[in-house]
């Protein structure tokens, strides 16, 4: 079995769900290997999502578009597109002695504006901005960005920081941990602007989950294009859109089931559920942790893309 990317294309212009998806470009990425340390097979399952930005062909890209960031536990690397047998190291957090470190990096993001700006997240909750004029090693933050609210030792490795993404205007950001969600406003660094609470599970269900190594799943965040409406997805197969600009707060929730042919991306009922309507599956005792989505992307013409393990779905909804 091989481990492929793949690329659709609507058969519309618009990107309307009225009309299909189909596969565009679909090639071998690597074959599946074998986890020596589990004696298991590794599963074939989508790793991650993303909408493809067309630009006119009299656009060129600009200095932003040339560099992208790499991240591992330890270190943030930037490349540039025309080096290719060299980076630039702008972050490491390597401990003279291994014993000593206390968190790794989870994410990493470029500000979607101003390119000698980044962010990125660690498994400590903690959220960092670094401006890369201040120096060629990024080790000083120009600014964190922390909840300081009590935590239990269960709660504290919840808030791993798994995904930040900027709103496309650059004045906020959107994080994920495991049982949050927060925006974050750049102007203050004290607490978040808006804090959305997706579980509250007690103490001994998250020692349950640290035990299985549950609370280890990732999950992503997106931002609607007009960077209203943010989501996420859930475990039970759901997916969750909260409007930032409401005071109430209000949210819609969107489980994905299979309803077209598996070659074709699943389209999801524009019926979105409330709240209430699915408190039931936010309940801990009914939560199936084995159906998750993960991996979550936001087009410009409001279409989701959300992915279940090895399926793809799309949502369109008129949010606005």
């Amino acid at each position: 079995m091989f481990s492929n990317i793949a690329k659709l294309q609507s058969e519309s212009a618009d990107g309307s769900l009225q009309h299909r998806y189909c596969p565009c470009i679909t090639f071998q990425s690597h074959q599946t290997e074998f986890d020596y340390l589990k004696s298991l097979e590794i599963e074939a399952r989508i790793a991650q999502i993303e909408w493809i930005k067309v630009n006119p062909k009299q656009d060129y890209f600009s200095q932003r578009t040339e560099l992208f960031l790499a991240a591992d536990d330890l270190r943030i690397n930037i490349w540039h597109l025309d080096v290719t047998d060299e980076c630039f190291n702008i972050m490491d957090i390597k401990p003279t002695k291994m014993e000593e470190l206390i968190e790794v990096i989870t994410t990493a993001s470029f500000h979607p504006v101003h390119c000698n700006i980044f962010a990125y997240g660690t498994s400590r909750g903690s959220l960092r901005l670094c401006d890369m004029r201040d120096s060629a090693l990024c080790d000083r933050p120009s600014q964190v960005f922390e909840d300081e609210s009590p935590k239990s030792f269960f709660s504290e490795i919840a808030s791993s920081i798994s995904d930040a993404k900027f709103s496309h205007d650059g004045r906020l950001i959107l994080t994920r941990d495991y049982l949050s969600m927060k925006i974050w406003d750049l102007r203050m660094s004290s607490e978040p602007a808006h804090n959305y609470i997706l579980y509250e599970f007690p103490d001994s269900k998250l020692f349950d989950l640290y035990e299985e190594d549950i609370m280890l799943d990732k999950f992503e965040c997106c931002w609607s294009e007009n960077d209203r409406y943010v989501g996420c997805g859930l475990y039970t197969d759901l997916f969750r859109v909260f409007d930032h600009n409401s005071m109430e707060k209000q949210t819609r929730i969107y489980q994905a089931k299979s309803s077209v042919a598996k070659s074709t991306p699943n389209i999801l009922s524009k019926n979105g559920k409330s709240r209430k309507e699915y408190q039931t599956c936010l309940e801990p005792h009914a939560v199936d942790f084995k159906r998750k989505v993960l991996h979550c992307s936001w087009n410009a013409d409001d279409v989701v893309a959300m992915a279940t393990g090895r399926e793809l779905y799309l949502l369109s909804e008129p949010f606005c």
